[in-house]
């Protein structure tokens, strides 16, 4: 992963480069499944970096996003059938190996920013809230147009782990889907040293529309 050349301190370095190491499996077997029952998928063309820290921050604060939401989605696709056995085994210690991923992220972002002088800490803040605006906006998006608008087909592509419950099974709300996210977050982050930050920007706006939003939706 090129953000490790970020990273002076080896150990660092060689957890980013783990976590990449990972992520290409991950796609690896994505590529492999959707070859294997012959989904149509668009090749994106080769990604062009204008900034390593930029592109790391952006991928790990997406994933917050997503693997938040993933958490929920494969316990239920499990219980109801939806995926096979099968999946689930070769699924589960994907979708933990991404719990670990989050985890570790947001306790480098802490770790980066205490590194910088302090008068760059305040830039450094500004940026990662924009980059984490940018996702919540582009997740509001994808929840306006769940109830199957085309316009916003390609928004539900960029963020299936969002739109996905729609195909589990009409009986499956978004209140529903909430309460199992949260569920299944604390789960999978409760084996790990308490005294790792935790990601709680995603489980603290869930929890706020878990509460706010009736039951049958």
């Amino acid at each position: 992963m090129a953000a490790a050349q970020l990273e002076s301190d080896a150990q660092l370095r060689k957890a980013i480069e783990l976590q990449g190491f990972e992520e290409d499996r991950h796609a690896r077997l994505l590529a492999a499944l959707t070859a294997r029952y012959r989904i149509p998928i668009q090749t994106p063309p080769p990604f062009q970096s204008s900034s390593l820290e930029n592109d790391f921050l952006t991928a790990g604060f997406g994933e917050c996003f997503d693997s938040f939401f993933a958490f929920g989605l494969i316990a239920i696709a499990s219980e109801s059938g939806y995926f096979t056995r099968e999946l689930i085994r070769i699924f589960e210690p994907v979708v933990q190996e991404e719990a670990r991923h989050i985890l570790f992220f947001v306790n480098w972002v802490k770790y980066r920013r205490r590194q910088l002088p302090w008068w760059k800490r305040p830039a450094f803040r500004a940026r990662c809230g924009w980059l984490i605006l940018k996702q919540i906006a582009s997740r509001a998006k994808t929840a306006k147009t769940m109830g199957g608008a085309d316009n916003g087909a390609a928004s539900s592509a960029d963020n299936f782990t969002l739109s996905a419950h729609k195909d589990l099974g009409p009986d499956l709300t978004l209140h529903a889907l909430l309460g199992r996210c949260l569920a299944e977050n604390e789960r999978r982050m409760t084996p790990y040293d308490v005294r790792l930050l935790r990601p709680r920007l995603v489980p603290t706006i869930a929890r706020l529309l878990y509460r706010l939003l009736p039951s049958s939706i």
